[in-house]
């Protein structure tokens, strides 16, 4: 089978082998190529990274969305909203 990481670069990434929990795993479509496929998740990495990583979003807090038609503004409703 072939094997292709998609996801965030943390220590040990880049290491010839890594453990990952199965839970996170997940066959890529067939009908989809690399490309296509690495762009399904990016709108929510990018929206859970603007909320949670870089801003530190807490329980609670208010979260001004401009914009909210496209794809990471979606994401960022969603998450906003069950933080």
């Amino acid at each position: 089978d072939e094997f292709t990481i998609l996801g965030l670069q943390v220590n040990g990434t880049f290491a010839t082998e890594i453990v990952i929990p199965v839970t996170q795993l997940h066959d890529r479509p067939k009908h989809l190529s690399l490309k296509e496929a690495a762009a399904l998740p990016l709108a929510g990495l990018t929206a859970y990274r603007a909320l949670f990583s870089q801003g530190g979003l807490q329980s609670g807090e208010t979260v001004l969305i401009t914009g909210a038609g496209g794809g990471v503004s979606t994401f960022l409703i969603q998450y906003a909203a069950a933080a």
